[in-house]
């Protein structure tokens, strides 16, 4: 009897099998390429990253080091303004001494000329002032002597009319008397044709007859050698019209050192007073 064996439902004849062999095969190879190209991508996809990493972090250095050399540069920037700006202060600060050192040596030397000049000034001034003074005394001496030697001479004048008058005294008679009342109104003193007077301290300058005379009153004396001249005396030039007050009479009043320069001032307002 022939036993004919059952196929296996799952068994598959050679042909197939090496069918599915193939397909498998040719699956493992697809799969394997699948993987290897997968593997690849995720390689290309992490050499990518990578170089993409590569290139932030190229980007980040060269931005941190453009920053680092921006912040060098600004410090650098802000380091040469400073030591502009502090050498540019330095230089102000020195021309400033410099022409305030030079204005102060300018003052002083201003100060010292001036000085200078006020002390030659001041020299000058005491020396004229010397000068002045020394002519002042040689006239006020000048003065004196002419003041002694017109007392003196007004001395002997008075001595030689008395000595006259005792002479034509001894003649007697009319003609006598008529010489007598002569010689007494020739007896004034003249001073520039005009008689001068005293009485005491008081002398009368002009004649009684016009519009004007002047009074020299001596308010103080002084010793010249042996002899008591006057020293301050006072001038009044006066009306002789009676009708007047005393104090409406007085037309020019002065004060002057000595008898010469009383006389003189006297003399001159008498004869402008008679020439009006």
């Amino acid at each position: 009897m022939v036993v004919v064996a059952e196929k296996d439902k799952n068994s598959k004849p050679k042909a197939e099998t090496a069918k599915d062999g193939e397909k498998v095969t040719k699956e493992s190879k697809s799969n394997k390429e699948t993987k290897v190209t997968k593997a690849n991508k995720e390689s290309g996809e992490a050499k990518v990253t990578k170089t993409t990493g590569e290139k932030k972090e190229t980007k980040a250095a060269k931005e941190s080091k453009e920053a680092k050399t921006d912040k060098e540069a600004k410090a650098a920037k802000e380091s040469k303004e400073a030591k502009t700006g502090k050498e540019a202060k330095a230089a102000k600060e020195s021309k400033e001494a410099k022409t305030g050192k030079e204005a102060k040596a300018a003052k002083e030397t201003k100060d010292i000329k001036t000085a200078k000049e006020t002390k030659d000034t001041k020299a000058a001034k005491e020396t004229k002032d010397t000068k002045a003074g020394k002519e002042a005394k040689e006239n006020k001496d000048t003065k004196a002597t002419k003041e002694v030697k017109d007392a003196k001479a007004d001395k002997e004048s008075k001595a030689k009319a008395r000595k006259a008058d005792d002479g034509k005294k001894s003649a007697g008679g009319k003609q006598g008397q008529g010489a007598k009342k002569k010689d007494k109104k020739q007896e004034f003193l003249l001073y520039k044709g005009k008689p001068l007077v005293r009485s005491g301290n008081v002398l009368y300058y002009g004649n009684m007859s016009d519009k004007y005379v002047v009074m020299l009153q001596i308010l103080s004396t002084k010793e010249v050698g042996d002899m008591t001249v006057a020293d301050k005396v006072q001038v009044q030039l006066l009306s002789t019209d009676p009708d007047l007050r005393m104090k409406d009479r007085i037309s020019k009043k002065t004060e002057k050192k000595g008898l010469y320069n009383a006389m003189d001032i006297g003399a001159i307002w008498l004869q402008r007073a008679l020439d009006e």
